[in-house]
């Protein structure tokens, strides 16, 4: 992959310079301009002086820089060390591209000659089994930018190890195998493999070089969030935290954020604008900032200290190599998946980690938070709450259960199941890591047989509910199966108790799958249209009001469409979010707000209605025909919109084919939809369409798939 004083000092950008007032009301001007400012304004600071800005200006007329467009583009490297699988989560961004790459000089099956822990694979592991798991895990935690995003380039090296005449036929051989590998998955469409692109990286003239960055740059554009429009305010404070990381400040508090803040000489940002500023900066990877308490009080410049912080404690053993210490708590780690808290003390005083131990409680706590680490709840003989000595570290436990516990001859009679299944084929490895921390962080681990072990094992674990009940928790590679174990009998377990238990790991789940990163998402037609479809038009209204609609809006959109209910729905949400910067975290506190009754909305505004494609998946993978578009069509009826925007398309392509249909015929429209669909949006998009794709989107507007699957029976 790829300490605090109260009052540090704020260094200027450059010692040597000068600040200079400016008084000239054409410079004023044009400065209020750039940086939107009202307000009126006499004079302003420069802290530039004339002989620096003047070598700046011939730099930039040298390059010409002045004459281009330049967007700045973050690069992550994700260690593939397995221990860090558990940190994936928290840079893996929806704003990305993805770049996988791959040893060309090798097939998709040729074993590896090293081994590690792959989920679902045990024995020598294979470029195809990382390939899997590596897409997988990104789409995973990359969800609501949209049909196809985030996508994923792969990339093939190792050219020069090739002769001359072998380099096409194994591009082209490889190439087809992982279109073949994907085809008929909705993952097919996250891939960027057309180019196919095979270099030789060693040789920086490579001209398939030049091609990646054009790739990326032709990608990047076709990014939603691409030309998002962001405040020039924003501009100064980028600037600062390059100063900052320049003199290698790598981790600040709030109050020197705000310090730097009010220096700004043109416009500082009010205190609400600063939260914006801050979590778009998190959003698009430059820094981490977190809101929530006891963690907003810092930012971390530099996203790798963090990983730097979690890597001195717990990492791979190859990294452990000389250090009596570290192998000795990383021994303990991987045998009972905890690491004391006095060990990392006395990691932290060496002098290469001096730096972490300054801002010890934030770095600990964000690790907590992230579910790296777990505080277990330790009372004493009066039950009261007292702090633990160590913290469980999920993902570095290797053992396995030999204990037996499982194979109770009674067991079978003893417990109930819930049973989590993941959408793709594979549950990744963070995920399972989070799920059995929050049930660490909310359950006492069980002691069990005569040596009093504690059950806590690679992906599985069992945790006390009470004196008579076990909690059972396995992680497999496509499912995680929840057991309540009672000490005699299953019948004696409550249902309340049960019902409550499972509701309470449902919404972990969601909680772990529907992160932070995503509540701070513009939502989109897609997310808005299946949100109007959990409420009433009542609760729609008061979830409107409180985003910001006045009353006359409102009432003439009522006027409007009152008697298409679904479409007065989509309208009013759709009004009040685009054009505005509200996001997902938004909508979820004006639900709280107004008390709107929640039903895990936004979880199944992500996912949509789920839908079993197990039976015959392969029927469902074909690329439309003509005829089948003619006889869905009818199937749609008075859906139009509802259908339009689930099939991923936007609300101005509803409002330019309404402009064309000069007559009202259902039938022809929604045949002018799917047409759109399949002719426009899927090319330029560059995904595969089929009728997988009409199937979802059917179901998501409430229509019984079975009615297409017998409409098209001959057909398929």
């Amino acid at each position: 992959m790829v300490g605090c004083n109260s009052q540090p000092p704020i260094k200027s950008v450059d010692i040597s310079s000068t600040t200079e007032v400016v008084k000239d009301r054409g410079i004023i001007g044009k400065l209020k301009k750039l940086f939107d400012v009202q307000k009126d304004v006499t004079e302003i600071n420069v802290s530039i002086t004339k002989d620096r800005f003047l070598k700046k200006s011939i730099k930039a007329g040298k390059k010409k820089l002045h004459q281009k467009k330049i967007a700045p583009v973050i690069i992550w490297d994700f260690g593939g060390q397995d221990v860090f699988y558990s940190t994936h989560q928290t840079f893996l961004t929806y704003r990305a591209i993805y770049l996988i790459v791959l040893d060309g000089s090798r097939t998709l099956d040729d074993p590896f000659p090293f081994e590690q822990y792959l989920p679902g694979k045990s024995g020598p592991k294979t470029a195809r089994d990382y390939l899997r798991f590596w897409i997988n895990t990104i789409v995973t935690y990359c969800k609501g930018s949209g049909p196809g995003f985030p996508k994923i380039m792969i990339v093939l090296t190792h050219k020069d190890q090739l002769k001359a005449m072998e380099v096409e036929p194994r591009r082209h051989k490889l190439f087809r195998e992982i279109e073949k590998m994907f085809s008929g998955s909705p993952l097919l469409s996250h891939l960027v493999i057309k180019e196919q692109i095979f270099v030789n990286a060693k040789n920086k003239r490579d001209p398939e070089m030049a091609k990646i960055k054009k790739v990326i740059t032709e990608q990047a554009m076709m990014q939603p969030t691409w030309g998002q429009h962001l405040p020039k305010c924003f501009i100064p404070l980028e600037l600062e935290f390059e100063s900052l990381l320049s003199r290698n400040d790598l981790l600040i508090t709030m109050e020197q954020m705000e310090r730097i803040n009010s220096l700004q000489p043109v416009r500082p940002l009010t205190e609400e604008e600063l939260k914006v500023f801050l979590k778009f900066q998190h959003s698009v990877g430059r820094i981490l900032y977190f809101d929530e308490v006891n963690l907003d009080k810092h930012i971390i410049l530099s996203p790798t200290h963090l990983i730097d912080a979690f890597k001195s404690i717990v990492t791979d053993r190859s990294f452990c190599k000389g250090d009596t210490k570290r192998l000795k708590s990383w021994d303990l780690m991987s045998k009972k998946g905890i690491i004391e808290k006095t060990s990392i003390e006395k990691i932290w005083k060496k002098k290469k980690n001096i730096k972490f131990k300054d801002h010890k409680e934030y770095l600990l706590g964000v690790m907590t938070y992230l579910d790296i680490l777990v505080e277990p709840k330790r009372y004493n003989k009066t039950q009261t709450r007292i702090p633990a000595e160590f913290y469980y570290v999920a993902s570095m436990v290797r053992t396995s259960d030999t204990t037996g516990y499982l194979m109770s001859p009674t067991f079978a009679k003893r417990n109930i199941a819930i049973a989590f299944r993941h959408s793709s084929s594979m549950i990744p490895p963070a995920l399972s890591f989070r799920f059995i921390s929050y049930c660490l962080s909310i359950f006492a681990v069980k002691k069990y047989g005569q040596k009093d072990d504690e059950l806590l094992f690679h992906r599985s674990a069992v945790f006390n509910i009470d004196q008579s009940l076990d909690m059972c928790v396995n992680c497999d590679d496509e499912i995680i199966v929840v057991r309540l174990v009672h000490l005699r009998n299953r019948t004696l377990i409550m249902k309340d108790l049960a019902s409550s238990i499972r509701e309470c790991l449902t919404v972990a789940l969601e909680k772990i799958m529907t992160d932070t990163e995503f509540l701070e998402q513009i939502p989109s037609d897609i997310h808005l249209h299946r949100l109007s479809m959990q409420y009433s038009i009542n609760e729609t209204k008061e979830l409107a009001m409180h985003l910001g609609m006045d009353y006359q809006t409102w009432d003439d959109l009522y006027v409007t469409f009152g008697e298409e209910p679904e479409r007065l729905k989509f309208e009013a949400l759709h009004k009040t979010v685009v054009g505005t910067h509200l996001t997902f975290n938004d909508i979820r506190k004006a639900v709280e707000i107004g008390k709107i009754r929640t039903i895990h909305s936004l979880c199944r505004v992500v996912r949509g209605n789920p839908i079993d494609f197990d039976q015959e998946p392969e029927k469902w993978d074909l690329v439309p025909t003509e005829e089948h578009l003619d006889r869905v069509a009818p199937l749609v009826g008075n859906n139009s919109l509802s259908f339009l925007v689930e099939l991923g398309m936007k609300f101005q392509t509803w409002e330019e084919i309404k402009y064309k249909q000069a007559e009202r015929d259902l039938v022809k429209l929604n045949r002018h939809i799917l047409q759109e669909w399949k002719s426009n949006f899927c090319s330029l998009h560059n995904i595969r369409p089929s009728l997988r794709d009409i199937g979802k989107a059917f179901n998501n507007i409430g229509k019984n798939i079975k009615i297409i699957e017998n409409v098209l029976a001959d057909l398929l």
